[in-house]
């Protein structure tokens, strides 16, 4: 494998400066056929503490001499070139839209502090990000969705939201995929969340009601097999499974904690998904992707199932905002549900494509790169992505309060399922993550095509991720 070594922080950007890499969008807004990175991931090392105390990231004021140049390293596309070629109205227009207007505000509030992008392609941008960091030439900015791996690992500065004037103002499932042991490394400006289309046509011809739409694994599944025709080319809903590298482990998610189950216990000493709750899930899934499920989709790509729901095939869809512009721009019926719950069970969600900002550990100018960091989490300044027509979710609780968001058709019920406080990111192992997240996926195969039993499946998969757990670096 070649491995970058970078001589200087001057060469460093100028080697990886805005555009060399080519054009590529936020994937914390990417369509409805990939919001998660397809690729692998770098394997993880072992988390290492750094030598010395890590200094505390705050927006406390710095005296500095002309202007201070941060690099940010991320994945967001030169707004500029965006707007000229992408399809006005478009994720990628408005996308640029919203971020050029970002970069604009902060450029007005603190004159003092330039920026300088870095950008790489999302599917590459961890690997360069420890690339550059370990190398000695990383960013004094991170663009991340693994905010707590890297915390684990040193490369993170932790964030003092009290003294950033945002404590309480974070809504506290989008902070949990970065932290770490009690501290929080990111701040989050906009994140995803998953919650049920329901297609009202397909509802109405098998002679339902969409306004009465399930609430319970039981009722969905009535309905299910209700909107099911084979002959034609009709199917109920369509289980993710193992076509995306962390698609079906994140649908699974809500079944499993919405009937009290978890992926692990609070030591990340065992995988716990094959435990009764998590057992009694996936025979649920499992049935329901052998009967009325679209033939192969266990093992079909997210864009399938995609293409699926908004060609008209499957009646309900599991999937975040947004896929709210391609429901619309088809002129398709639809509404949005919660994810149906077991009796008894309590309304979960899975917070995804939850993009934040950190302060590298490393940086020389820790003030000034918090400043970036505590404009993100503002709330006017989450705003503007909403404004701008990006269908997102915020992190800010005060903007997810506003009217922006809290009278418009689309967002208001996803904004409901989103700021359920029984809401969690996928959860991060702190050995072996990869490795372990592929035993889930295999597993799931599994158990969806009928392979093996559910419980059988759950029981290989889970045992063979606790061995890795265990395993010592």
């Amino acid at each position: 494998m070649r491995v970058w070594k970078l001589a200087s922080r001057r060469e460093f950007l100028k080697l990886t400066a805005l555009g060399a890499s080519g054009m590529a969008v936020l994937a914390a807004c990417a369509p409805a056929a990939a919001p998660t990175p397809t690729a692998a991931p770098a394997k993880q090392a072992e988390p290492t503490k750094p030598t010395e105390k890590p200094a505390v990231a705050t927006a406390a004021p710095k005296t500095t001499s002309g202007k201070v140049t941060l690099v940010a390293m991320h994945s967001t596309a030169n707004p500029d070139e965006t707007i000229k070629t992408a399809e006005k109205g478009s994720t990628a227009y408005v996308t640029a839209v919203a971020f050029k207007e970002l970069r604009q505000k902060f450029a007005e509030k603190f004159p003092n502090i330039e920026i300088q992008d870095v950008v790489a392609p999302w599917a590459e941008l961890r690997t360069k990000q420890q690339v550059a960091i370990t190398g000695g030439q990383g960013p004094d900015l991170v663009y991340n969705e693994w905010g707590a791996e890297f915390a684990m690992l040193g490369y993170l500065a932790p964030l003092d939201l009290k003294g950033m004037g945002l404590e309480g103002k974070i809504h506290p499932p989008t902070l949990e995929g970065h932290s770490y042991k009690g501290k929080v490394y990111c701040i989050p400006w906009n994140s995803g969340v998953l919650a049920m289309f329901v297609n009202a046509k397909r509802l109405t011809e098998a002679g339902l009601d969409p306004a009465k739409l399930p609430k319970t694994w039981t009722e969905f599944e009535e309905q299910i097999v209700k909107t099911t025709n084979p002959s034609k080319n009709w199917y109920g809903f369509i289980v993710a499974g193992s076509g995306s590298t962390y698609g079906g482990q994140m649908r699974y998610a809500p079944f499993l904690w919405s009937n009290g189950g978890d992926f692990f216990d609070k030591d990340f000493t065992k995988a716990t998904w094959n435990s009764p709750e998590g057992v009694a899930a996936i025979e649920y899934l499992s049935k329901l992707s052998q009967k009325y499920s679209v033939p192969g989709s266990a093992s079909a790509a997210e864009a399938t199932h995609a293409d699926a729901f908004f060609g008209g095939v499957t009646a309900f869809f599991e999937d975040g905002p947004w896929s709210i512009a391609t429901a619309t721009t088809r002129n398709m019926e639809f509404t949005i549900m919660n994810i149906p719950m077991p009796p008894g069970g309590t309304p979960s969600s899975l917070i995804l494509g939850n993009g934040a900002w950190g302060v590298a550990q490393a940086s020389k100018y820790k003030d000034e790169a918090t400043k970036w960091v505590q404009f993100i989490g503002e709330k006017d300044t989450q705003l503007i992505w909403v404004r701008s027509g990006v269908t997102r979710m915020l992190s800010n609780v005060d903007a997810m309060g506003d009217k922006l968001i809290t009278e418009n058709k689309y967002l208001k019920p996803f904004a409901d399922v989103f700021m359920q406080k029984a809401n969690h990111p996928l959860p991060t192992a702190p050995v072996n993550d990869w490795e372990i997240k592929m035993a889930f996926r295999t597993g799931l195969e599994e158990a969806l095509r009928g392979a093996k039993a559910p419980k059988q499946a759950w029981d290989d998969s889970a045992n063979e991720a606790t061995k890795l757990l265990q395993q010592k670096k």
